[in-house]
């Protein structure tokens, strides 16, 4: 039977768009990921040259013929001066460009265009450099013409306490050029507990004791899973207070645990670290072993926001900063490579 009641149908039908008003909730959602967990950790500080130096040094070994006859004379001992290093910084920049139109506009989400705009190249620049420190990126000299500054990563700095697949090889500072090599990919692998247990042993014995695990989130995955399901660890068990069970969360991840040296380690995935590709060709990860108080995350100016002038009816905005990612000393640290993020971790 036809009826002639006025229908929404009948309103949303009307040409041009219809006469039902839109109903769009006035927020906007985003997901995306914002924690830089590896950056929070570093050290500061600031430069003043694009190229900046430091040393790293250590002491002898201990010598057990150490001992002198009563009277005699002390022969002169040749002491270690240290190494020389160095890292380029790297200008990193994220542009906002606004219409006037726009800026006047009633947006779903958010009041200012420009200032929304802002704040979202803002952490994509934090985003940008953390994927970056913990890359294999060498470091490069600005020509002034065509080739921009780069920043050494992580992977690239590592060169004692590393762990490659077949065929690869570390890269670190070259004395000879003043830049920080790339490494060589090796051939795919999965992770185990001994090449973590090793590498931890060899910093160790170098006087090291790093304290943060950082990887992809597959790879710290499956490292907790290893953990809480290995024989090394001891299942975990209610609480007792008194007499009485409390309330407890059943845990199934392992983030936390404690080397054979007395100190304990933190596994934290990184969901801006990068895959590169191994000398295989297939989509592999680093896992990375840190001391933070040996890596610095320094800047010859921190992030600034500069307006670079209304340009007809449009304004700019230009964000940047010139950074670098100082890996005071390398042998404080370990680099595991040519990982395949989603292979099951096992004992060796």
């Amino acid at each position: 039977m036809a009826h002639t009641a006025l229908t929404a149908a009948d309103l949303k039908a009307i040409a041009a768009g219809g006469l039902i008003a839109e109903d769009v909730l006035r927020k906007v959602f985003d997901i995306s990921p914002k924690e830089t967990p590896y950056l929070d950790v570093l050290q500061g500080g600031s430069y003043t040259n694009p190229y900046h130096e430091w040393v790293q040094d250590s002491l002898s070994s201990p010598a057990l013929a150490n001992a002198a006859i009563d009277g005699a004379d002390i022969s002169a001992s040749t002491t270690a001066t240290g190494a020389r290093v160095g890292n380029h910084g790297q200008i990193s920049y994220k542009t906002v460009k606004i219409s006037t139109t726009t800026e006047h506009s009633d947006v779903i989400g958010r009041t200012a265009e420009e200032a929304y705009q802002t704040m979202k190249r803002l952490q994509e620049l934090r985003n940008d450099q953390e994927a970056t420190a913990l890359s294999n990126q060498a470091s490069q000299a600005d020509d002034g013409d065509s080739t921009p500054g780069k920043t050494a990563g992580l992977g690239a700095w590592l060169e004692t306490n590393v762990n490659f697949g077949t065929g690869g090889s570390a890269g670190g500072f070259n004395t000879s050029t003043k830049i920080v090599d790339a490494p060589t990919p090796g051939a795919a692998r999965a992770l185990t507990w001994e090449m973590i247990s090793d590498c931890i042993e060899d910093a160790y014995l170098l006087g090291a004791k790093p304290t943060k695990i950082f990887s992809r989130p597959e790879v710290t995955k499956r490292l907790g899973q290893y953990l809480i399901g290995s024989n090394y660890f001891v299942s975990p068990v209610a609480n007792i207070t008194g007499s009485q069970p409390s309330d407890v969360a059943m845990s199934g991840y392992v983030d936390t645990f404690r080397t054979d040296f007395g100190y304990t380690m933190q596994v934290i995935p990184s969901r801006n670290m990068q895959k590169y590709t191994s000398g295989d060709s297939e989509d592999v990860c680093a896992l990375f072993g840190v001391d933070p108080e040996h890596i610095a995350l320094r800047t010859m100016w921190g992030v600034k926001v500069e307006t670079l002038g209304k340009k007809g009816l449009s304004t700019e905005k230009m964000i940047t900063t010139n950074w670098s990612h100082d890996v005071l000393l390398e042998k404080a640290h370990f680099g595991i490579f040519d990982l395949l993020p989603t292979a099951t971790v096992t004992a060796s």
